[in-house]
């Protein structure tokens, strides 16, 4: 390589290319597509082997978002740039030391102050950084570029097949899964009142879908919304109150609006053709999707004046069409029945349960026994109670230890087991004077106690434990 006497740089000789001329030059930093996509397949391997964990997958998909960011230059370069932050606070930030900020303090729906939740924090966003001076004082200033949230997908089959795409449609309309992504856009909303478009791409191992939410017209929570307990041993004025809560939570439901959808469930990889369906080996040749290209462009489209390097990041002019899966359902009509509908049937058939279940009187603790039906609730202090944690424990670890049985069928067994006991613990409740245990520790201990004569044989290791599970299930019974 010769150097070049009137600038002091070096030039390409005979044979040498333009990668080796920047390899070679300290003020250059070289990295070819070729290379990338040899890093992106051992990224992808680590997390493929570690699948049980979503953490293996940060690294893949920092990795992605960092060298994505090198070949961006947002408008007005270089007094703001772009960066790619893993854990980026979507709420109010802490001030630092030495400096108060005067704000409303951050308060639940009855007035209680509550500290960032873990909704609050994506597992990595892209925002604009600038240094802004207003007043005398140097802010900084973060404008949203998208949300990125990550999820394992811990299943037997490669990721690469039919069966892991539709497994990863089943994981991205998974309700505690579309409620997080929806909570995380009204957080962003809630503490940025200048963001009007959030866009949020939700990946499940190697799939990944995008949403945009445009900023709601009411006031949305920017929180997961807490339980709402109504029980018969209420008083009178305090069930009312727990009664109106549930009305004003139904409406909270309908006023929600669900995101528009860009892609659902698509590859993040290319594989290379002819190659076998294997995720088990050390080298493959990957590329990222088109569809994933054009998704990670699309949210930069809101920012006038951004300049791209051309790259292997660069996209298709035109929307590349989607990867079809066997599973016909209209996502967007999913996530509506998801997001609202299914939450408001639930809380209505709550509702209905309490308003046609008596209250109690003053100073009667006895609820009514009128075709009372436990609900949710009480279901879920059944399963807070020591000692039916003790109980689920001790059962289950017998259940597994069986020799001789294969592992699938250990797990039904297990799993009716599980469902007979709660069946007879609600029974039990439903046929007694304790329908009221709810905050009665003791009641539900007492409860729980009748289970155990019908589970004291597996308990003690006898003879239904080798019989087959239906038969199980009826000595249970």
């Amino acid at each position: 390589m010769a150097k070049d006497k009137r600038n002091g740089k070096k030039k390409a000789t005979e044979g040498e290319s333009a990668y080796d001329v920047l390899y070679h030059s300290r003020d250059y930093i070289g990295h070819a597509r070729k290379r990338f996509n040899i890093d992106l397949w051992s990224y992808v391997f680590d997390a493929w082997m570690n699948r049980a964990s979503e953490r293996y997958l940060y690294a893949l998909f920092g990795y992605v978002g960092v060298n994505l960011c090198n070949t961006i230059e947002p408008p007005n370069f270089p007094e703001v740039t772009i960066a790619f932050t893993p854990q980026g606070l979507l709420g109010p930030r802490k001030p630092p030391a030495g400096e108060t900020v005067v704000q409303a303090p951050v308060t639940d729906e009855f007035g209680r102050p509550v500290r960032p939740f873990p909704e609050q924090y994506p597992d990595f966003l892209r925002a604009l950084i600038s240094a802004v001076e207003s007043e005398g004082q140097v802010k900084s200033i973060h404008q949203i570029v998208d949300i990125w949230e990550i999820k394992d997908h811990n299943i037997s089959a490669d990721w690469n097949t039919p069966e892991a795409h539709e497994s990863a449609w089943r994981a991205m309309t998974n309700s505690r899964t579309l409620d997080q992504v929806y909570i995380q856009a009204m957080a962003a909303f809630a503490h940025n009142p200048e963001w009007e478009k959030i866009y949020h791409t939700l990946i499940v191992g190697i799939y990944f879908s995008q949403f945009v939410f445009d900023r709601p017209q009411g006031t949305e929570l920017d929180r997961p919304l807490s339980p709402i307990h109504v029980h018969n041993n209420m008083l009178p004025k305090a069930r009312q109150a727990a009664l109106d809560r549930l009305n004003d939570r139904i409406a909270q439901y309908q006023a929600r609006t669900p995101p528009s959808i860009e892609y659902f469930n698509q590859p993040v990889l290319t594989f290379g053709l002819g190659q076998k369906a294997s995720m088990d080996s050390p080298k493959q040749d990957v590329s990222l999707s088109p569809q994933f290209l054009y998704a990670l462009r699309l949210p930069l489209k809101q920012y006038k004046g951004c300049k791209f390097q051309q790259s292997w990041f660069s996209p298709s002019p035109k929307k590349p069409k989607p990867v079809a899966t066997t599973i016909l359902d209209d996502p967007q009509e999913v996530i509506y029945k998801v997001l609202i509908e299914n939450e408001v049937k639930t809380l209505q058939v709550y509702l209905n349960e309490y308003n046609n279940s008596p209250p109690s009187t003053a100073g009667n603790t006895t609820a009514t026994s009128g075709g009372y039906v436990p609900s949710r609730h009480i279901q879920m202090q059944v399963e807070q109670s020591p000692l039916w944690r003790r109980l689920h424990r001790v059962i289950k670890q017998r259940i597994m230890a069986m020799k001789g049985w294969p592992a699938t069928e250990r797990k039904l067994m297990w799993d009716r087991m599980r469902r007979t006991m709660m069946k007879l613990t609600l029974t039990r409740i439903q046929n007694s004077t304790m329908c009221n245990i709810l905050g009665k520790p003791a009641a539900c201990e007492q409860a729980i106690g009748g289970v155990e004569l019908a589970a004291s044989s597996l308990k003690a290791g006898s003879q239904p434990l080798v019989l087959a599970p239906n038969r199980l299930q009826l000595e249970a019974e």
